[in-house]
């Protein structure tokens, strides 16, 4: 993806044909489903759904997340995220595939996520935070 998203959505706006627009910018559009997506990411990373599934604290529920066999809530995105040691980005694009909101810096228990997600907490580290600020557990 070389374009915004602001870019693309002056693009889409400013234009008079959406076959054309989808045509030129074909290879900007999200084409991959989020068990490709993590797929993708589990091979990356080099790791296995058992690792992430003891790590996120997710157990047997995330081999059926992998599998696209459930859809998960964002809390449970969140704990595969940290479970998969996923940057920042690669979060919010798991996030955006599985139709969920960007964590967001201004709402306090989404700032908790993105400072456990760049320090690289694990997800116990991050309930005690969660906890110790009076927020839900993940």
């Amino acid at each position: 993806m070389e374009k915004s998203t602001s870019r693309l959505l002056n693009g889409l706006t400013n234009s008079n044909d959406i076959i054309a627009f989808l045509n030129e910018n074909e290879k900007e559009l999200l084409c991959e489903t989020l068990p490709q997506c993590l797929s993708r990411l589990l091979a990356e990373k080099d790791l296995t759904v058992a690792a992430v599934a003891e790590e996120s604290g997710r157990g047997d529920y995330a081999y059926k997340i992998f599998n696209g066999n459930k859809n998960p809530t964002r809390d449970v995105l969140i704990s595969i995220a940290l479970g998969m040691g996923l940057t920042l980005p690669e979060t919010q694009l798991v996030l955006r595939l599985a139709k969920f909101a960007y964590l967001d810096p201004r709402n306090k228990r989404d700032s908790i996520f993105i400072f456990a997600i760049n320090k690289r907490l694990n997800i116990y580290e991050t309930n005690a935070i969660l906890i110790d600020t009076n927020e839900k557990e993940i």
